[in-house]
């Protein structure tokens, strides 16, 4: 197997061991590469073209977000995140920005604004369909904050646009480490697993943290997440691991696991993967040594089915061939080059089936990008070139020829300038202020002829003092005359030119005395007496220095005591030295006198709550406190008047203190004051204040003012079971035997400690409520005599007067009462009463008159005076509904040829229409009109419209005369019927 440099593609200068990443960009089925960049947010891809392994000679800058400061090794994986079928670039920034994003590819070797999104403090990354939904996520291992705390896995969903969703955190222990992530399916389920290794710990591992298919990974305890399964590769102070290979390495179609070890004993850790299904599990790992191992990467070379190794050992790159068996051997010659970097990419670069090898080396400054495949490659050098100081644009031609077309490439070449030296003098030092003092500069060439040209500055410190140009001969001096009085750093800097690097000279110490000085006047009265506890300030510390001509003078002003120092008692002194900014002055001091007197202290006597009468003074109320300035409580001693055990008069009183403090040097006497309200002994109001003749002991909660835990409730002078609440508040139980009668009880309170008694208040007793029953017939005929039932429930306590009354409501127009409805012994009211502890009732009956309408009895009860009518009993109500006449009797007259009948009777409709006659023949006789109907209407109307037919409700006597052809005595018989609105009477018969 032979290599050989096939194409060839200058990228940037920034050093060695740059990762290689192969994908297609432009989706032409060529493979292009692309180079991070380790010294900026930038990276380039140059796009492959034919024949395999070349690239089209133009390289395409990648400019990530300026918060990228770094793209290490990891931080760049591609992967179609669009669904367009071209590669794009997802990055990570690590800490530098706690960033990542994607760029997605536009097809042409350039890159859309790039996506990005937040919460990635990692450079370590990696690409798969871990969700099995056939679009691309992203994970993410190490931390999810700025700090170091937070290691786990990120998810972050693919949204197959180019967006992600998430992430979703997995985190790792507290002290668990792992890096170089591997996304591979190891037990073959479908799903995407996450490979680890944990190198740093004291036992290197290789660790499977297997997919749990909804966004997280490994085995979850209490929300951290330990390896689904993990094997040790090597020990740690031997073993430097610092990769994982992934590959059918020990069996064909499987995935098994190399890592590669550059430590003390070099080579590779080969692990078999024995997953399968939801089981995770590893064999024990065996070491293939290499000697000088520094890079390494899989592939495959022979076509086996199995994956070949490769291993770089800084100056070759070897395949190392795989049997099948676990057994790896360099079978065909090396890849030497002048210069091969430790990482590079593995891939197919032209169409061949067979793995090749992509690098990017160093040679003379120039960052190359290479492509070595099996079948020969080939490489060109340049001749020295001399170039001036600065970063140089470079650029390389090929022609091509039979099997390749020509390309070009294009770079840059930094060249660093030659060392100069650099001498700085003064030529007065030490000076005085206001002397010109002049610095002389000479720069030379450390070798060579040539001398050093271009601008050069005079630095006192950080501030530049003088600037200028280099003579022909390398000099340069400058006066300066405005150092201020002490010592100062002057520095030259030399910026350099197109030969020279600029430099800068030591530093010269430039000492400037002072002048003699001019004292200034202090101007400063004492100032007005404090109290003691007062912290002098700047009311008393506000010294002003001014020169002879009284133009102030400025400085710093110490005093002695210092601002915020309480003074003692008496006449003090205070001092000052001042110390001017400008060193013409010289420093002065002065002192006034202050005078401090004595403070009164501050007292404090909350205003004590309401006392009742009787109540004597006590600590409670006589509580007053002391505090003196800066400090706690105060030592003293309090007298107040009046004094404890003294029982203050009803009302707002004074209470007075006078403190005489113990520390009288610095403080005087105080005095203070509160108020106090005594509540005299009163009953303003109790609840219950109503009660009824039977009731049971009963409970009342009396509100006053003055009330003690001995103070009793008198019921009619009597005292009853008292409970003390508060000052305010009492209660009292009232015995069921002063209920006993209807009538008044007097309540009031007594002091028995002071012999008080407040002014008495009413309760008042009143008839219990009877139970009673009340019931009549809902409807009567006219002319009846209706009963209206009354009863007692139970016997009541007194005498019980019961009042009925009849109300009359006619159904009949015009409205007319009818003076014959009344009860049975006359009149409309009726009243009776029930003796005490009785339920003998007596009969109740009234007249239901004649006229149609409503009959209403309601009834009043009282005893004692008092209405007890219960409040939901409901008057009997007696409808006497419309009926036809009634004839009450009719009365048959003869004289000689006339006949009279007379109808006596009542309609309570107060109307009647129609009269009829039937007449019968007395013995022997005959009657030619036997039936007569006479229409009565009109006549009736008369009647019952008259004024003399109220009296008589609807009752009336009706006198028909009839003329006969013959003897009345003829007639035998009369059958009278009556008609009103109703309908026909009952036939009444005369003879």
């Amino acid at each position: 197997m032979l290599f050989g440099l096939v194409g060839v593609r200058t990228a940037f200068a920034d050093g060695t061991n740059l990762p290689v990443i192969v994908a297609d960009f432009n989706h032409d089925g060529i493979p292009d590469v692309l180079i991070p960049s380790s010294s900026g947010p930038t990276a380039t891809v140059s796009l492959g073209t034919l024949p395999g392994g070349s690239f089209n000679g133009t390289s395409r800058a990648v400019t990530l977000p300026s918060v990228c400061t770094q793209t290490a090794q990891g931080s760049m994986v591609t992967g179609d995140f669009n669904g367009d079928g071209l590669s794009d670039i997802a990055f990570f920034c690590g800490s530098s920005g706690g960033i990542g994003g994607v760029l997605l590819s536009n097809g042409d070797g350039t890159f859309a604004t790039a996506k990005t999104f937040g919460g990635i403090y990692s450079t370590s990354g990696v690409v798969g369909d871990f969700d099995h939904d056939g679009k691309l996520d992203i994970v993410v291992v190490g931390p999810n904050s700025g700090s170091s705390a937070g290691q786990g896995i990120q998810f972050f969903h693919g949204n197959g646009d180019g967006t992600f969703g998430g992430p979703v955190f997995t985190a790792f222990g507290a002290d668990s480490s792992y890096s170089f992530p591997v996304a591979v399916d190891v037990n073959n389920d479908g799903y995407t697993d996450i490979v680890l290794g944990s190198f740093t710990a004291g036992a290197p591992t290789l660790n499977v943290f297997g997919n749990n298919k909804d966004g997280t990974f490994g085995t979850l305890a209490q929300g951290v997440a330990t390896a689904s399964v993990s094997t040790a590769v090597g020990t740690q102070g031997e073993s430097t691991d610092g990769q994982i290979l992934v590959g059918n390495l020990l069996a064909a179609n499987e995935i098994d696991f190399a890592v590669p070890d550059t430590g003390s004993t070099p080579g590779f850790f080969l692990v078999k993967n024995t997953s399968s299904g939801t089981m995770f599990s590893l064999g024990t790992a065996a070491k293939t040594a290499f000697p000088a191992l520094k890079g390494a990467g899989v592939g495959s070379f022979t076509g086996s089915g199995f994956s070949d190794l490769v291993a770089a050992d800084g100056t070759n790159i070897t395949v190392l061939v795989n049997d099948g068996t676990g057994t790896f051997s360099a079978s065909y010659a090396s890849l030497a080059m002048a210069s091969v970097a430790n990482v590079f990419a593995v891939a197919d670069a032209n169409g061949d089936t067979y793995s090749d090898i992509y690098t990017a080396v160093q040679q003379t400054g120039t960052i190359i990008t290479s492509v070595s495949l099996v079948n020969g490659s080939a490489t060109a050098t340049s001749q020295p070139v001399s170039l001036t100081v600065g970063t140089k644009a470079i650029s390389a031609a090929w022609s091509g020829d039979v099997n390749f077309a020509g390309s070009t490439a294009t770079g840059t070449q930094t060249v660093n300038g030659v060392s100069a030296a650099i001498a700085l003098n003064s030529n007065k030092n030490p000076s005085k202020a206001g002397d010109a003092v002049t610095f002389a500069v000479l720069v030379t060439a450390a070798q060579g002829t040539t001398m050093p040209t271009g601008s050069i500055s005079l630095l006192d410190g950080t501030t530049t003092i003088a600037s200028g140009t280099l003579s022909s001969s390398g000099a340069f001096s400058a006066t300066v005359s405005s150092l201020a009085v002490g010592t100062h750093s002057i520095q030259a800097v030399y910026a350099g030119d197109m030969y020279f690097t600029g430099l800068s000279s030591g530093v010269l110490t430039q000492v400037v005395n002072q002048a003699q000085q001019i004292v200034p006047t202090i101007n400063w009265a004492n100032p007005n007496p404090i109290t003691y506890g007062t912290p002098i300030g700047s009311a008393q510390l506000n010294a002003a220095a001014v020169d002879a001509n009284g133009v102030g003078v400025a400085g710093t002003f110490v005093y002695t005591p210092a601002a915020g120092t309480v003074l003692g008692i008496g006449t003090q002194t205070l001092s000052v030295a001042f110390t001017p900014s400008d060193t013409t002055y010289a420093s002065a001091t002065s002192s006034v006198r202050i005078t401090v007197t004595k403070a009164t202290p501050m007292l404090t006597w909350p205003v004590p709550s309401a006392i009742p009468y009787g109540t004597a003074l006590s600590g409670v109320q006589l509580n007053a406190s002391a505090k003196g300035i800066g400090t706690g409580s105060l030592p003293g001693s309090f007298v107040y008047s009046p004094a404890a055990g003294v029982v203050p008069a009803p009302g707002t009183q004074t209470l007075s203190v006078t403190f005489t403090p113990t520390d009288s040097v610095d403080y005087t006497t105080a005095l203070g004051s509160v108020t106090i309200v005594v509540s005299p002994l009163t009953l303003t109001s109790f609840a219950p204040n109503v009660a009824r003749v039977g009731d049971p002991n009963t409970t009342v909660t009396l509100t006053g003012s003055g009330f003690v835990t001995n103070s009793v409730v008198l019921v009619n002078g009597a005292a009853v079971a008292t409970a003390y609440v508060n000052p305010t508040t009492l209660t009292a139980i009232i015995p069921a035997s002063d209920f006993g009668k209807v009538g008044t009880l007097q309540v009031a309170v007594s002091d028995p400690g002071i012999s008080a008694t407040t002014a008495a208040q009413t309760l008042t007793v009143t008839p219990a409520t009877p139970a009673i029953t009340l019931t009549g017939p809902a409807t009567t005929s006219p002319g009846s005599q209706p009963a209206v039932s009354f009863a007692l429930t139970n016997p009541y306590p007194v005498p019980l007067t019961a009042s009925f009354n009849l109300l009359f409501a006619p159904a009949v127009t015009p409205a007319v009462d009818d003076p014959a409805i009344q009860f049975a012994n006359g009149g409309r009211n009726f009243t009776f009463t029930v003796p005490a502890n009785s339920v003998t009732t007596p009969a109740i009956q009234l007249q239901a008159g004649t006229v149609a309408g409503t009959i209403t009895v309601p009834l009043t009860l009282t005893a004692q005076g008092v209405d007890v009518t219960p409040a939901n009993l409901a008057p009997v109500t007696i409808v006497v509904p419309k009926a036809i006449p009634t004839v009450s009797t009719t009365t048959l007259t003869r004289n000689g040829t006339q006949l009279s009948v007379a109808i006596h009777g009542f309609s309570n409709t107060r109307e009647v229409t129609t009269a009829t006659f039937h007449f019968t023949a007395a013995a022997g006789a005959a009657i030619n009109t036997p039936d007569v109907t006479a229409p009565v209407g009109p006549l009736f109307t008369t009647w019952f419209d008259s004024t003399t037919s109220v009296a008589y409700g609807s009752t009336f006597t009706y006198t028909q005369v009839f003329d006969v052809s013959d003897d009345a005595a003829n007639v035998g018989t009369v059958e009278v019927t009556l008609t009103n609105s109703v309908g026909v009477s009952t036939s009444q018969t005369a003879q």
